[in-house]
């Protein structure tokens, strides 16, 4: 049997009204009083949790552990901060090491901190070394990458600072960036969150440079086939005045068999030279060579030209008659 008793107004045995209904709203409870639920409560529309006049304390809800012997509280502020705001939660629960921000009106959204997430570090520029005036991409690496972010290069000779003439966030982790950058030198990578946070690399991580250049001419000229020695110099410099290193990108120039020209190249010397049966096997017949030489320069900057050489027989070999 079920019982239903229809009343707007119930009071305890002094009289005291403990719960009441006018029109749409449910008032449980008097001025003063700590309403405890337990088991699962539902409520509908708009709850207010009064303040205690008389004891000046302000609205709030405590949630209690399951053994009711420690709980968390939210309060309302004090009467004096005049404060009628509502907070609207996000849509998710938002990612790892995310906090709550708000768009000033009330309307809260999970976004990365940047004082928590913490200083951007830079630890490698892939490739380290750029040509001069020439847009190139690099790929840059660290931690703490955080949209809105500014990339620079900084002279690490002169202070000057550069943009980035384009990047792109790739992660927290890794930035896809474009420098074009007219004036030789190494320079630092420097970022900046939007909160004013930044941190440089710990070294100057990319460096400009026009690369390796030969002053050898690409025309090698006519050689008697059979030479032995030295034969040719190949010699190509960079503007650091650091060490070139030369390696062949044909097969011919070593190529020991017929058409092969029989040479070895010294990679630190550039000397080009033949034993044996020296240049072009000697096998008597004049043929025209083409390869190519990459010079190499300290940064990994590389160079490639593209010479020609010939070989002769009989009087024609080079001979010079006054």
């Amino acid at each position: 049997m079920t019982s239903i008793i229809k009343v707007n107004n119930v009071q305890n045995t002094s009289g005291e009204t403990i719960i009441k209904k006018d029109g749409t709203i449910t008032t449980v409870g008097n001025t003063g009083d700590s309403v405890v639920t337990t088991g699962v409560t539902t409520l509908g529309g708009i709850t207010t949790i009064l303040g205690n006049t008389s004891a000046s304390t302000d609205g709030k809800v405590i949630l209690n552990c399951s053994q009711n012997t420690h709980g968390v509280g939210i309060q309302a502020p004090p009467h004096s901060a005049s404060a009628t705001y509502t907070l609207v939660l996000p849509t998710s629960a938002g990612s790892n090491a995310q906090v709550l921000t708000t768009n000033g009106s009330g309307v809260l959204a999970w976004a990365n901190d940047q004082i928590v997430t913490g200083f951007p570090t830079i630890t490698s520029c892939t490739p380290g070394t750029i040509s001069p005036s020439t847009a190139t991409t690099v790929v840059i690496a660290g931690t703490n990458f955080l949209t809105g972010l500014n990339l620079e290069a900084v002279n690490s000779s002169t202070g000057a600072v550069l943009n980035a003439a384009s990047f792109t966030i790739d992660s927290a982790t890794q930035i896809t960036a474009s420098f074009n950058i007219a004036t030789n030198g190494n320079y630092f990578i420097r970022i900046e969150n939007t909160t004013g946070l930044a941190g440089r690399s710990s070294s100057a991580l990319l460096t400009v440079s026009p690369g390796p250049v030969f002053s050898t001419g690409a025309a090698l000229g006519t050689v008697a086939g059979g030479t032995t020695g030295a034969i040719f110099t190949i010699a190509a410099s960079e503007a650091a005045g650091g060490a070139i290193t030369y390696s062949s990108q044909s097969a011919i120039l070593t190529q020991t068999t017929a058409g092969g020209m029989n040479c070895t190249l010294n990679t630190s010397t550039g000397v080009i030279s033949s034993t044996g049966t020296g240049f072009d096997l000697n096998d008597g017949s004049a043929t025209n060579f083409s390869f190519i030489i990459r010079a190499t320069d300290p940064q990994n900057q590389t160079t490639d030209r593209t010479f020609t050489c010939n070989s002769s027989y009989g009087i024609t070999a080079g001979a010079v008659f006054n």
